[in-house]
This record gives structure tokens, sequence and C-alpha cells, in this order.
């Protein structure tokens, strides 16, 4: 099965493929903290030609940090929906869509069943390229159509993460991942690397009292 390398050396020794398995749906189940960028930052930099969506992000990316990735942000998407109906939709249509490089789609606020799931395991197979869902980690006791499935969690300084399901190998005790963050990603995005830091709080414009006057 093609792959694409993840960025993270020890990541890719631990997927049979060496990578993040394209025509496939991969199920990243997040724990403490949200870590996507992080995860995904090293795909995403790398990716040159067709288009990066985002389904249904919980924030609004922030552009600036972006920028300063490398990532062309006239090749970035992002698809608002929140409602079930609306997720499904989208998703089955963008990833058939041969244009997209990378698809990233954050679950609506309620959960996804196996059906729908297996619904987007179908669409990807017949993609060209790679298909991510974030879900969260209370979900791992359900069972998921996903090819590959790992479980994440954002500490201080690095990422762990544990390979939980991966198609072609028998499940086996996985063993977690440590995988290192750059300082400047630790504690939120790169605001440090900006012109301005929010450890440094903005000081009030003064103005000059304006005295109105009567007619």
């Amino acid at each position: 099965m093609p792959a694409v390398s993840t960025g993270h050396q020890a990541l890719d020794a631990a997927l049979i493929n060496a990578g993040w398995p394209t025509q496939s749906l991969i199920e990243i189940c997040q724990g403490r903290g949200n870590a996507e960028w992080q995860l995904l930052a090293p795909l995403v930099t790398q990716t040159r030609f067709g288009y990066i969506v985002l389904i249904n992000p919980p924030t609004r990316p922030f552009a600036p940090a972006l920028i300063h990735l490398g990532v062309d942000l006239n090749r970035l998407i992002v698809v608002e929906a929140s409602k079930p109906a609306d997720w499904m939709m989208a998703v089955l249509q963008v990833v058939q869509t041969e244009a997209c490089e990378v698809v990233i789609a954050w679950q609506p606020k309620q959960t996804l069943s196996y059906t729908q799931l297996r619904k987007c395991q179908l669409a990807a197979m017949g993609s060209r390229g790679l298909t991510f869902v974030f879900r969260p980690e209370t979900v791992l006791q359900q069972a998921s159509p996903a090819a590959l499935r790992v479980h994440l969690t954002l500490e201080k300084s690095y990422l762990t993460a544990t390979v939980v399901k991966q198609r072609g190998m028998l499940a086996t005790a996985s063993s977690e991942i440590q995988l290192p963050v750059p300082k400047t990603w630790c504690g939120g995005f790169l605001y440090q690397r900006l012109n301005w830091s929010v450890d440094q709080p903005l000081k009030p414009l003064r103005t000059r009292p304006r005295h109105l006057r009567s007619v």
C-alpha cells in the first residue's frame, strides 16, 4: 500500500508501510490537549500540489503560523459542517476529489457510527490522497473500520502516540511512541515567532478626548 512519511522518524518505524497510508481512512483519537498541527505539521509542509481541506475544524486556523510553516494558504480550504448530515456529505465529496492532497476532518459533536465511518473508509479507498478523521479518545472502546488508528496525547514537550490498529498487522501490545515537538510549538501556536508575543499585553492607545459642540 502506498504511504507518505509522517515526518516523525519513530512513528514511521512503527507503521507497517513506514508512513501514513494513502487511499485509507486514518483515525486519530486525541487524549489530553489538541495536537492536530503538532502531529501533521511535517506532512502539511511537504505537500506541494493539491489542496489541503479542513472539514469542521474546532478553531479557526491561525494564518500567520501556517505561513511561518511554509503552507501556501491559496491551497488551504476550510469547510464548516457541524451537522452530521452536512459533515458526511462534505467528507464523501471532498475525499473523492482528485485535486485534494490531504483531507483533515474533525467529527461533529455527535459521535459517528460504524456505518458512517465505513462510508468514509470506502470513499478514501477511491482517492489518491490522505484522509484523516480526528475523534476524542472516548471512542477507543468502539470498533472502527479505519485502516489505521492512533491514540494521541499532547504532553508538555512531546507527543505520545500509540498505534492501536493498522491494517496488515495482527493486534499486538502497542507501546507508546514519544514524538518530540519543536520548542516554538510548546505551549501553543507559533506566537513566539510572530511580531508580537502573547506574554506581553498590548498597551491601550491614548486618545485625546473629543468635545461635542451643540448645533
